[in-house]
């Protein structure tokens, strides 16, 4: 019985490391709160970190005294030279898309659909971590009512609670759940004749009432629990 219990117990599976980010990131959990990681540097040197610090707990006390103790938390604050790091933990997509006055989504691909998000740009398909070549018209991926979709500002990287279906043609993934934007990667001549134009691409999706290609660069991650 011993040995049997000692071999169950090395067959036991390894849990994953949690992904701290070092850089600018956002990280949907399970529960639909968001965490956000904000890495950046004071571009003057009379810049000071403790008034940055007073001035963001300041914003975060007033939004939540207006929409509920706890909306928005202010995990951490570091400031190590010129660069600081802050991480925060927002109660819902709304909460970090009122605080932030930014678009974003998350929640699942009927709920965006039902929002007004309209979802106009080509995709890449993505199988266990790795994503194709070949750009792919938005019609497969939104038959997929039952995925849960990320929609966030194209110079942030992601984490998701599941694995990576379809990206927009300015992301790629950088794992099974976490996704990177292209950047200059995506712009080789390789992938730009694979895909057939140039990227990052202008826009992924479009809110009714919004001229097409308007606003902010956006990243749309497609992904099943």
């Amino acid at each position: 019985m011993l040995m049997t219990a000692a071999g169950l117990g090395g067959c036991q599976k390894k849990q994953e490391e949690p992904w701290v980010p070092e850089e600018t990131a956002i990280q949907v959990q399970e529960d639909g709160t968001l965490k956000e990681t904000i890495v950046d540097r004071l571009s003057q040197p009379y810049y000071d970190p403790a008034e940055l610090e007073n001035m963001i707990r300041s914003s975060v006390d007033t939004y939540n005294h207006e929409n509920g103790e706890g909306s928005v938390t202010v995990d951490e604050f570091t400031a190590e030279e010129d660069r600081i790091t802050v991480r925060m933990t927002y109660l819902s997509s709304q909460d970090y898309s009122s605080f932030n006055q930014v678009p974003f989504f998350s929640g699942s691909m009927l709920e965006a659909e039902m929002e007004g998000f309209r979802f106009t740009e080509d995709f890449l398909k993505v199988d266990k971590g790795n994503a194709g070549s070949k750009a792919i018209a938005p019609e497969e991926p939104l038959s997929h009512k039952e995925y849960s979709v990320l929609i966030v500002d194209a110079s942030y990287m992601a984490e998701v609670p599941g694995d990576i279906m379809y990206v927009s043609l300015n992301a790629r993934p950088a794992g099974r759940r976490i996704m990177r934007p292209a950047g200059a990667l995506a712009e080789t001549a390789e992938e730009t004749e694979a895909e057939g134009l140039v990227l990052p691409s202008s826009a992924v999706y479009t809110p009714e009432g919004e001229e097409e290609n308007g606003g902010n660069e956006l990243i749309c991650v497609i992904y099943d629990f």
